[in-house]
């Protein structure tokens, strides 16, 4: 599975965040404090859920995050963190979040209001699904 050729520092940051079963990996996405929808990894594929939740991950104070990376899959996202670890050294004031295959206005109008001190970075992939939910995004 592509989970476990992840470097071990990012699967330990994220592990708290993700379920790991005999054959998939879950990520919760929440919405007012209840799981909605859960991305799915597997040796089948990934299943990224249409929901109102997001798969948000920091280890920061809200206040005192300075970069929000934000896509439309939490695979992606660890991928990128792979591919870029120094954004989850300890104590760097990073978060991560997923918004899932159809973002809605309000998620990023959440995000923006709950880390009021953060840029904002997009992770979306090269499909036409993270192509359209890039360009959503970068409009609002």
């Amino acid at each position: 599975m592509v989970f476990f050729r992840l470097k071990s520092e990012v699967r330990n940051f994220f592990a708290p965040y993700i379920h790991v079963t005999e054959y998939k990996i879950l990520f919760p996405y929440t919405l007012e404090n209840q799981i909605v929808a859960q991305e799915h990894w597997s040796e089948n594929g990934v299943c990224i859920p249409v929901s109102k939740g997001i798969w948000l991950v920091t280890d920061s104070l809200p206040l005192s995050v300075t970069d929000l990376f934000i896509g439309h899959s939490a695979g992606d996202i660890m991928c990128f963190c792979h591919y870029y670890p120094n954004w989850i050294i300890p104590h760097r004031p990073s978060a991560f979040a997923s918004l899932g295959l159809l973002p809605t206005k309000e998620q990023f109008t959440w995000l923006r209001s709950l880390f009021t001190n953060a840029k904002i970075h997009k992770v979306f992939d090269g499909a036409i699904s993270g192509r359209v939910a890039d360009c959503k995004v970068a409009t609002w």
